[in-house]
C-alpha cells in the first residue's frame, strides 16, 4: 500500500480510537472522524463506505493475528484434544492479545449494526479446528462442524466480554485454565474457582 494511504488508515482509526474513548459509536459521524483524524472526507471514503466498515476491519484485523498465532499453539498439541494445559495456555494467549482498553474492542462487543462479529470469530475458530486439529472433526457432518465452532466461539467470546468488563479477578492465566477445564469437563470444570467455597 501506498505509504500516504497507510499513513491516513492509520490516523483515521486512531481518531476512531480516541472518539469511541470519548462517545458511543452511534455519536460519531464521518465528518467528526476526518476532523479529528486530519483529512478530508474524500479520503475517508477512497478508505471506507462507513464508520462500522473501519470496525469490521479492525475485527478482521484483530482476528487474523489472534490466528496465526493461536494456531502455533494448537497445531503444537498431539491427540484428538489439545492437553488441557495448552488449551489453557492458548487462551490467556488470546486473551492477552486482546487490549482491553481499547474502545473499538468494546465497540465491536457492544454490536455494530451489519458486523457480526460471532460470525466472523466462528469462521476463525472452524478454520483453526479443520486445519489443526483434523481428528476433532473426523466424522462430523458440515452442519455438526459448524455446529461445534459456534458453541466454542460463543463460549471464547463470552470470555471475551468478561476480560474486556475487567469484572474479574481472575488473571489470563486463571481465565485461560478455567475455559480450558469447562471446554474439556462441562459444568463440572476442573478448576479451583469451580469448587465449593464450604
Amino acid at each position: 500500500m501506498d505509504p500516504r494511504r497507510l499513513k491516513s488508515r492509520l490516523r483515521l482509526h486512531a481518531a476512531l480510537r480516541q472518539m469511541l474513548g470519548q462517545m458511543p459509536l452511534r455519536d460519531i459521524s464521518v465528518e467528526a472522524l476526518v476532523r479529528q483524524a486530519g483529512v478530508t472526507r474524500p479520503t475517508f471514503y477512497a478508505h471506507f463506505t462507513d464508520v462500522p466498515e473501519m470496525l469490521g476491519e479492525y475485527l478482521d484485523h484483530l482476528l487474523n493475528e489472534m490466528s496465526r498465532r493461536r494456531c502455533r499453539d494448537i497445531a503444537s498439541s498431539e491427540g484428538d484434544f489439545p492437553p488441557l494445559d495448552s488449551l489453557g495456555a492458548s487462551i490467556a494467549g488470546a486473551l492477552r492479545d486482546l487490549d482491553p482498553l481499547d474502545p473499538r474492542l468494546q465497540a465491536i462487543l457492544d454490536g455494530v449494526p451489519g458486523l457480526s462479529p460471532e460470525l466472523r470469530f466462528a469462521a476463525m475458530v472452524q478454520e483453526m479446528m479443520e486445519n489443526n486439529v483434523p481428528a476433532l472433526q473426523t466424522g462430523l457432518s458440515p452442519a455438526a462442524r459448524q455446529l461445534r465452532a459456534h458453541f466454542f466461539t460463543g463460549a471464547f467470546v463470552g470470555l471475551v466480554r468478561l476480560w474486556v468488563s475487567r469484572k474479574t479477578e481472575m488473571t489470563a492465566d486463571e481465565l485461560g485454565e478455567a475455559f480450558a477445564g469447562l471446554v474439556r469437563n462441562g459444568a463440572q470444570g476442573d478448576h479451583p474457582c469451580f469448587r465449593s467455597e464450604t
